[in-house]
């Protein structure tokens, strides 16, 4: 009954029944004949494709394939509308979650932004945007272009009482960090007074279990241990791990962190257990957070984080068994505002 909508009646099993018109194809139909070919792929090993009418961003690798989304919503009065609708990303491998409830654990904020006035006894997620649309940001090396990628934007106004406006710019990846995408947040009240408000940036929600015996997975102290192994055989780390910029999970699902780029105020990386049965491939997950207090005033408070996943597929086992998933979590993104002082040798600038 939860996964069914409001729409739905005891007709709606009849849609599936359509698969069978198949069945009074006659065996010289093409149908049956042609031959069955693999899933197209990518020509480009890095293919991000810019989707206009949706506003979204397909972003293809060998290590990940998701979608970024802005702008979509449902009028009608939907179960999880915001989780279905209103998430930052997608992901073919990981999926989503739905909430069960009204905690933060119940709301399991994978891939969005969770805001809070009132001490977190009551949470907000992006629903319904406005101004949404793309734009542009430039890969620099040493200072010069060598690429730009797309990026969406849009501004969501969070509460009716509480003039606070949230513009959010999504920044596909590079070929530089092929397995990461930058969220930027830009809160200002237009209000009078300020305002504080919490914040809750989740990453993908991932399988939170060991692969032996769905154990709680470990608590590792540094990336030495999420090196390949030597060992040879389709080898990958499990365990959590949590810095001061950062959280980071890897399982027999792969991997799923988010790191901070740019905050103001206090700011700490978590790793969140959310309630059972929140994400629709696993029973049991963990979501990457960052959690930051702000104090909203007249003047921009920002907040950018970077967004990172690996996917271990049963198609690719032994090439995930060979990434370096530490030495790719350190090579963290660096963002810049055009006109930022200070020489670096990659970076990404957003406007």
């Amino acid at each position: 009954m939860y996964m069914s909508e409001d729409y739905n009646s005891p007709q709606s099993p009849y849609w599936a029944l359509k698969s069978f018109l198949a069945l009074s194809l006659p065996p010289s139909h093409t149908f049956w004949t042609s031959r069955e070919k693999s899933l197209p792929l990518p020509q480009e090993s890095h293919a991000i494709t810019p989707v206009h009418p949706p506003k979204h961003i397909i972003c293809a690798s060998p290590n990940h394939h998701y979608l970024l989304s802005t702008a979509q919503f449902c009028p009608w009065p939907l179960k999880a509308t915001e989780a279905k609708y209103g998430k930052y990303a997608y992901s073919s491998h990981f999926g989503f979650s739905v909430p069960t409830g009204t905690l933060i654990q119940q709301i399991a904020p994978d891939s969005t932004l969770a805001l809070s006035k009132d001490g977190s006894e009551t949470w907000r997620v992006p629903w319904r945007v406005d101004g949404a649309g793309f734009g542009e940001a430039r890969v620099l090396h040493h200072g010069k272009e060598v690429e730009r990628i797309s990026v969406l934007k849009s501004v969501w106004r969070p509460w009716g009482d509480a003039e606070v406006e949230v513009s959010t710019w999504l920044v596909a990846p590079s070929k530089r960090w092929p397995d990461w995408y930058l969220r930027v947040h830009r809160f200002r009240n237009t209000g009078v007074g300020d305002v504080k408000v919490q914040c809750v940036q989740g990453g993908f929600a991932i399988q939170g279990r060991g692969d032996a015996k769905g154990e709680v997975l470990p608590v590792l102290l540094n990336t030495s241990s999420l090196a390949p192994s030597d060992s040879g055989g389709h080898s990958f780390p499990e365990g959590t791990l949590q810095v001061p910029d950062g959280a980071l999970i890897c399982s027999n699902a792969g991997a799923s962190g988010i790191r901070t780029l740019h905050a103001t105020g206090i700011q700490r990386a978590e790793i969140l257990k959310p309630d059972a049965n929140t994400n629709l491939i696993w029973q049991r997950t963990l979501i990457p957070t960052l959690v930051s207090d702000l104090t909203c005033s007249n003047d921009s408070t920002m907040l950018a984080c970077a967004v990172f996943a690996l996917a271990r597929t049963k198609n690719r086992e032994e090439a995930y068994a060979k990434l370096d998933v530490g030495a790719l979590w350190e090579d963290v993104p660096v963002l810049r505002d055009r006109g930022e002082g200070g020489a670096v040798e990659w970076c990404v600038t957003l406007d």
